[in-house]
């Protein structure tokens, strides 16, 4: 199994709720998006939910990997997402991690589509993860 996770989960929270607002959720270097984009708004409640969710999620998970005694390859969406290279030597661990024997010269094509976050992104998580602090349910949560 391969599981891929956020490193930052507020910021993994704020781009669900931005999808969902906006209708897009990946955008193809080559095509605009079918979509139609609407401009975001902040709306705390769900983006709290939505951490609520997330956190449940990878509890969920790690109760799996457990119970199973699964031991997953582990990939944070950051170690690929931002450049080329790192998408490149992502890309090799997986084909090594399902058994593929992957010869230095094997040309692994760049992503096809384009990073969504903005500053607005990191704007929002910073602010929910403030808003968070004095939030005893969400703070248990993500003790877990």
């Amino acid at each position: 199994m391969i599981y891929l996770s956020r490193s930052n989960i507020f910021e993994q929270a704020v781009s669900v709720v931005i999808a969902r607002q906006s209708g897009v959720w990946h955008k193809l270097k080559e095509k605009s998006s079918a979509a139609m984009e609407v401009g975001p708004k902040y709306d705390a409640g769900m983006l709290r939910n939505t951490l609520k969710q997330l956190v449940r999620e990878r509890s969920m998970w790690e109760s799996f990997f457990a119970l199973y005694e699964v031991a997953p390859l582990r990939i944070a969406y950051e170690e690929f997402a931002f450049e080329p290279a790192s998408f490149v030597v992502t890309c090799r661990r997986v084909l090594q991690f399902l058994g593929y024997n992957v010869p230095p010269d094997y040309s692994i094509p760049n992503p096809t589509t384009l990073k969504l976050g903005t500053e607005l992104n990191v704007e929002w998580a910073e602010r929910l993860r403030s808003e968070c602090r004095g939030d005893s349910e969400i703070l248990e949560l993500l003790e877990w």
